[in-house]
Formats: structure tokens, C-alpha cells, sequence
């Protein structure tokens, strides 16, 4: 592609319309001034961004969102984290765990992303339903990104009427499972029993996208069956080694290394 990078249009296409990325980002990667890219877009006749848009991108953090971070992201979407958005142009990740050093683990591998926390980890107690019990959960979160927000428009739906919350989180209909991102989903929602095998809880996604997860895992040739009662995926005993073996070693031996105790 040579020097002159802006002059590609797939190569502008992504960075100014898929990334959002502002003209003066874009330029600064390009090697060229901001003037150069206006003239290029126009040239391509892509959408040019409204004002609003424009200033809200321009003041937003931006990030790389490499093919490792978005594996990473998928399995923490598959578990118990959530992207919450913050504008039209940003959005959030975040996630809950019972235990702080996860919490600290989340953030620091994140970082070595490019994605920085925001503030604190939280504490908070939770009262459970007996009135002498309490549960307690440390919240983590990153900056608001740009990119986030790509993610989250392919990972929620608005809610119906009908339904508890005004976004509900959905199965991405083009999503295909790595080991990272199968691994960051048993670290969140997985279950070995050493005598019956591997529980996936999915109990907050639709049965039919249960079924989607469930055909994904055939392609990676591992048996499932559907856990009706939970609404979730298992993985016979005989499968649930070669799955251990697919996703790798437990990256935080000393908070979920039982997991991999077959």
C-alpha cells in the first residue's frame, strides 16, 4: 500500500467509518495532515459525521481494538461482563466478581490491551434473602471508548415492552468461539463436574441462541446437550478434557485453578 495510506479507500473506510476515528487520529496514523484526510473522504464520498458527533469522537478515548482484545471481550460477553454505552459514539466494559483479585487480574490484562480502568474497583454488599446474610462483589469498568461502542451495537438489542431493561444482550450472529474467548467463558460461567462433565450457564440468552452457542461448540467437535431446567450447555465428561486442552491453562491458578481439576 506504500506511504500513502489515506489514498487506499478500504484502508480509510475502516478507520474513518467502521473505528470512528476523528480526521486528526486518523492523519496521525496516516503520517499526514487532518486537511489531507477531509479532502480524501469527500473524495471516497463516504458520511461525513455531524457536528455533535464529531466533537463527542474527538473527545472520546480511542483505543486499538486488536483481534486478541475483541477474543478476550467476546468471552467475557459470554459470562458475566457487560459493555454499558455512554453516548451514541461510547460505550463502557464492565464486570462484577466475588473475588477482588479477579477484579485486579481484569484490570491489569486489560491494560496490556490499551483499555485503562476508570477510578476504583468497587465494593458492594448485597443482602441476600436471609436477613442475617450478606454477598459481597467488587465492580471493575474501563474509560469510556469509542470502540466499545462498535462492540456493544453488535452485542445488544433494545428491550421490549415486555421485558426488565431497556438494552438486552444478545448472541452476535457472526460470532465464531476461539480458544481465548472460550476460555474467558468457562472462567465466567463454567462449571466442571468431575464425574458429569462441563456446565455452561447461558441462562440469560434466549433458548435459540443457547442452540447457536450449542451448534458452535459441534464445529469445534465437542459434544453438548441443552439443560433445559437451567437453560444451559453441557459437555459429556468424555469431551470435557480435549476442551481444557483447547482453552489453554488457567491463566489465575490461584482463584479458578479448581476449574481445570479434571
Amino acid at each position: 500500500m506504500g506511504k500513502m495510506k489515506w489514498k487506499d479507500r478500504n484502508w480509510l473506510f475502516q478507520k474513518y467509518v467502521v473505528e470512528r476515528k476523528s480526521t486528526i487520529i486518523v492523519a496521525r496514523e496516516a503520517g499526514c495532515d487532518h486537511k489531507t484526510i477531509w479532502l480524501w473522504i469527500r473524495k471516497f464520498d463516504f458520511k461525513i459525521r455531524g457536528h455533535s458527533e464529531a466533537v463527542s469522537n474527538a473527545l472520546t478515548n480511542h483505543l486499538n481494538l486488536s483481534r486478541p482484545l475483541r477474543e478476550f471481550l467476546k468471552g467475557e460477553m459470554l459470562g458475566d461482563g457487560h459493555l454499558r454505552e455512554n453516548s451514541r459514539w461510547s460505550a463502557t466494559y464492565e464486570c462484577a466478581s466475588k473475588y477482588f483479585l479477579y477484579s485486579q487480574w481484569l484490570s491489569e490484562t486489560l491494560k496490556s490491551f490499551g483499555a485503562y480502568q476508570a477510578g476504583k474497583i468497587l465494593k458492594r454488599k448485597h443482602e441476600q434473602k436471609s436477613p442475617y446474610k450478606t454477598s459481597i462483589t467488587y465492580r471493575y469498568r474501563t474509560r469510556s471508548y469509542a470502540e466499545f461502542h462498535m462492540l456493544w451495537e453488535n452485542w445488544y438489542r433494545k428491550g421490549r415492552a415486555e421485558e426488565k431493561y431497556k438494552f438486552v444482550k444478545i448472541i452476535p450472529q457472526n460470532l465464531e468461539l476461539s480458544p481465548l474467548a472460550c476460555r474467558q467463558w468457562f472462567i465466567g460461567d463454567g462449571h466442571l463436574h468431575k464425574k458429569k462433565g462441563i456446565t455452561l450457564s447461558t441462562q440469560g440468552f434466549a433458548v435459540s441462541e443457547v442452540y447457536f452457542l450449542m451448534k458452535l461448540l459441534n464445529n469445534l467437535q465437542f459434544a453438548t446437550s441443552y439443560k433445559s431446567a437451567v437453560n444451559s450447555i453441557y459437555i459429556p465428561k468424555r469431551d470435557a478434557k480435549c476442551f481444557l486442552n483447547f482453552i489453554g491453562s488457567c491463566p489465575i491458578e490461584n482463584i479458578y485453578g479448581y476449574k481445570w481439576a479434571v
